[in-house]
Order: structure tokens, then C-alpha cells, then sequence
């Protein structure tokens, strides 16, 4: 028995950056800022095939394309009024696209022929509208305030699935549906005001308040969020922080877990889906030597989390706008924990830093998981990562970085079963494993050469140099054999990014 298959994995991506910063008068300048992103991963899989089998259909062909990307317009304006006050207006537009087209083709194994051809194409996306303006006066020596208002105009594509078929009988029949989500747009209105106090050499406090409104489809919710910062000297080189914030948000990210690849669905609030709502209190250290040379601290903070969103159990993100996204939801609540060190060098020749953050982030929804708390779909214990830079010359520069992360959650089967002919998968816990450890190291050469406009910097390195097959896509398989014997079930990933070299120029003005 002769079999074939084959896989096929590519992927692509690009980013444009563009700013400008333009001085119209003493007084005025502008900054125009653009940016554009996208990535495309595509999977191709040939199936098996019984060669020898003249009646045997199977699955020709199945691809997948997954595509995801950012774009970003801004102008900004700062206009300086007088030696206490100056203005900032900016005018932007962003958005976010996801799209995950599935092909599959039909044929029969003794001849060349096409039987069926299949296509599913779901797509998600955000498109936000901002106007902001802030402010900044010095009012007294003791007080500095931060005072503004801020306009957004979101139109949210929740979820939109079209599917094509297309049939070989006497001729070919085309059936195409279609299940549209209608764009759903909404506003929000925010305005705040903050007081930097120096109440003395060693005492800084800000208090600040944000009030904000949110409108969707007669629906309105609005939120008082104080937040309080303060700063206190113990010593000349030693000083401790504390801060607490309430804060809201009108919409919401819905993603599923065991993938980095972003498939994230933005989803607003509306009469049946409320705000989430969230607390943070955090306390800090902070310890400088006399010289400036190095700089140390350390931050801890708590953050309890209410009227969070999830994917009922077996719901996908293909499913939603077909069923309707807002009856695929659970709510809950979540909490989050985490104590962050960082270490910095400033001077010498030599700088870096070091940072780490030890973390848990936890969700407990009352109808998912028999009521039990699981980990977050983000949730990474460990966080490291190293920076070193080495002035070889006045225009030369080498860099390396290394980064680890302890693996984040999946939810992969643990074990199946049989009922007469029916095979019963069991999932058990939510999210009840992780992906293996992340961990690269980056290097790169950095080449400056000043000119009379402008400093251009061209940099050489690789990304990944030790050539790690760090996860980006985890999934549950199994492999039905001749005698359609099906082997235990098992978690395969899917790997990037090994020795990616990479060249860059840049001119700053």
C-alpha cells in the first residue's frame, strides 16, 4: 500500500514606519505618525492517500491561511500658550483586521478529478476614531496638572463567516452563504483631570479622576475612576511608591487559548454584555547609588477583575457570528498577582538591564469548569529577559538580548474513550497544559554615521541564534494507522523563527 503526504508550512510579514516632526513656529509643531503591519501564516496539508484503492474519497487538499494586521494614523499638535501652559490636539485613526480563510478540495483516488471544492472565510476587525486633547499648567510650585478630553468612535466587526461550495455532479452547482454580523458602532467620552502635588522635599503625591461615558445601541454606561500615586523619599538614594486605580472598559477581548497566533475577537459592550471592571494596588522600592550608575527596584501589585468574558465550552470564534457571539459568552471574574525586579546600568561603556517578573493570572467562571478556577489564557509564570549594549567605538555598537518565558496555557485532551462505536474525547480542566518554555537569543552590530541633515543608523544581526523551536502553535493529534488503530492522543507544536537574519536602516531627524 503506497501512501503520500505532505505539509507545508510558510509564513510572512511586514511593518512600515513613518514620523515626521515638523517646527512651524516657536510656538507650534506637529508630528505626523503611520504605521502599517501584517502577517500571513499558511498551512498546507495533502492528506493520505490509499493509492491502491480506485473507490476510495478522500480529503485532497486542505489549506489554511491566517492573516492579522495593524494599521495607525495620527497628527498631533502642540501649541505652547505661555511658560505654564501648553496644549496637545491629536486626531487619529486605528484598526485591527483578523481573517482565517480554510480551503478543501475532494477527489478520487483512481483518477484526476476534482469532486468538491470548499471554502470558509471568517473575518473580525476594529476600526477606532480618536480625537484627544490634553493639557498641562503649572499652577503653583507645588501643583502641576494634567487635565483633558478624549472622543472615540469605535466600528466593530464582531465576527462575519462566508462560506462557498462547489460541486461536481452532471454540472457544477455553486452554493454560496453567508452569515453577516452587522458592524457595530459606538462612541465613548472620557475626560480627566490629575494634580501633581509636592506636598514636600520627600512627600510627591497625584490623585486624578477620570469620568467616562459609553453609547451603543440605546445603551449608555459611565464610570468614576479615581486613581492615587504617591512617592516617598526614605533616603537620598532610596525611595518607595504606592498606587492604587480603578479603571473601566467598554470592549471586550475575547481569544482562545493554545495558540500565540492572535485570533482575537474585540466585542463592546452592549444591554446584555457588561463593562469589565478592574482594581489595581501596587507598592514599589526603588534604590539609586549617588553617581547614577545603576539603578534597582522592585514593584509587587494585585489586581481583582470583574464582569470578564469567555468562550463557552465547545464555542469557537467560526461559530460566533453564525450563532450569535453573544449567546456563546460566559462571564466571570478574574485575579492576577505578580512581584517584578529590574536591575539597569546607565553609564559606561557597558549598559543594560535585566528585568523579571514572577507572575499568576487566574480566571473563575461559575459555568465553565465546574466552578473551579483555571489559569488564564496568559498567564506566564516567568518572565526574563537581558539586554546588554557594548560601545565598541563612538559609531559602533554591539547588542544581544535573551528572553525566557515559561510556557503558557493549552487546553489539550488527556485521555479518550469509547461508548460502543463512538469515540469520546476527554478534555478535562481548562487550560490543564502549557507549552514548553520560551527562550532566544538576539544579536546585532549597530553602524551610526551623522550627516548634516540627519544620523543614519544601519544595523546587522540574527534573531533566534542558538536556533530554538520555540512554540507558536500548539494542537492535539493522532494518527489512525492501516488498521484504523488510533494511537493515544498527543500535543504537536508548530515552531518560527530559527536563525532569522536580520538588516535595518534608520534615519533620525
Amino acid at each position: 500500500m503506497r501512501t503520500a503526504k505532505q505539509k507545508e508550512i510558510s509564513f510572512f510579514f511586514y511593518d512600515l514606519h513613518f514620523k515626521a516632526n515638523i517646527i512651524a513656529s516657536k510656538r507650534d509643531r506637529l508630528y505626523l505618525s503611520a504605521y502599517t503591519g501584517r502577517d500571513l501564516l499558511a498551512y498546507r496539508y495533502d492528506s493520505d492517500k490509499d493509492l491502491s484503492n480506485a473507490d476510495t474519497i478522500v480529503p485532497d487538499m486542505v489549506s489554511t491561511d491566517t492573516g492579522w494586521g495593524n494599521k495607525l494614523l495620527a497628527l498631533r499638535w502642540n501649541r505652547v500658550i505661555g511658560h505654564r501652559l501648553f496644549v496637545n490636539v491629536l486626531a487619529g485613526l486605528t484598526s485591527y483586521n483578523y481573517a482565517l480563510e480554510r480551503n478543501r478540495e475532494r477527489s478520487q483516488s483512481d483518477m484526476n478529478q476534482t469532486l468538491s471544492i470548499s471554502q470558509e472565510i471568517w473575518d473580525s476587525g476594529i476600526l477606532d476614531r480618536i480625537i484627544k486633547v490634553d493639557a498641562e499648567y503649572n499652577a503653583a510650585t507645588r501643583h502641576h496638572l494634567h487635565f483633558g478630553i478624549e472622543g472615540i468612535w469605535h466600528r466593530i466587526q464582531p465576527g462575519r463567516t462566508q462560506r462557498f461550495v462547489e460541486t461536481e455532479s452532471d454540472q457544477f452547482e455553486n452554493i454560496q452563504t453567508q452569515f453577516p454580523t452587522e458592524h457595530l458602532n459606538s462612541k465613548t467620552v472620557a475626560t480627566y483631570i490629575e494634580d501633581e502635588i509636592h506636598l514636600s522635599s520627600r512627600l510627591q503625591v497625584n490623585l486624578g479622576l477620570r469620568a467616562s461615558s459609553y453609547f451603543v445601541e440605546g445603551t449608555s454606561y459611565w464610570s468614576i475612576e479615581p486613581r492615587l500615586n504617591a512617592n516617598f523619599l526614605i533616603s537620598e538614594h532610596l525611595s518607595a511608591k504606592a498606587s492604587v486605580v480603578t479603571s473601566q472598559q467598554y470592549i471586550h477581548l475575547l481569544k482562545q487559548g493554545g495558540s500565540q497566533l492572535p485570533n482575537d475577537l474585540w466585542i463592546p459592550s452592549t444591554e446584555s454584555i457588561k463593562p469589565q471592571r478592574g482594581h489595581q494596588l501596587a507598592l514599589g522600592l526603588k534604590w539609586e547609588p549617588p553617581n547614577g550608575e545603576f539603578e534597582l527596584s522592585i514593584e509587587g501589585y494585585i489586581r481583582p477583575m470583574q464582569q470578564l468574558l469567555e468562550y463557552k465550552t465547545n464555542a469557537t470564534i467560526r461559530t460566533s457570528p453564525i450563532l450569535n457571539w453573544a449567546s456563546l459568552i460566559e462571564e466571570g471574574k478574574g485575579h492576577a498577582t505578580g512581584i517584578e525586579f529590574f536591575a539597569r546600568k546607565n553609564s559606561g561603556r557597558w549598559t543594560g538591564w535585566l528585568g523579571y517578573t514572577l507572575a499568576q493570572t487566574t480566571r473563575t467562571f461559575n459555568n465553565l469548569n465546574g466552578g473551579n478556577t483555571f489559569p488564564d489564557g496568559f498567564d506566564r509564570r516567568h518572565d526574563l529577559s537581558i539586554v546588554s549594549l557594548y560601545r565598541i567605538t563612538n559609531r559602533i555598537e554591539f547588542s544581544d538580548s535573551w528572553v525566557y518565558g515559561s510556557g503558557y496555557p493549552v487546553w489539550l485532551p488527556i485521555g479518550e474513550y469509547k461508548i460502543n462505536t463512538l469515540t469520546v474525547v476527554d478534555f478535562g480542566p481548562l487550560n490543564n497544559s502549557r507549552a514548553p518554555d520560551h527562550h532566544r537569543l538576539d544579536l546585532g552590530f549597530h553602524f551610526d554615521k551623522p550627516l548634516s541633515w540627519a544620523t543614519s543608523t544601519f544595523s546587522i544581526g540574527i534573531y533566534n541564534a542558538y536556533g530554538r523551536r520555540n512554540p507558536f502553535y500548539i494542537y492535539a493529534y493522532t494518527n489512525i494507522n492501516e488498521d484504523f488503530f488510533s494511537p493515544p492522543i498527543e500535543g504537536k507544536q508548530i515552531s518560527l523563527f530559527q536563525w532569522v537574519p536580520f538588516i535595518s536602516y534608520q534615519l533620525d531627524f
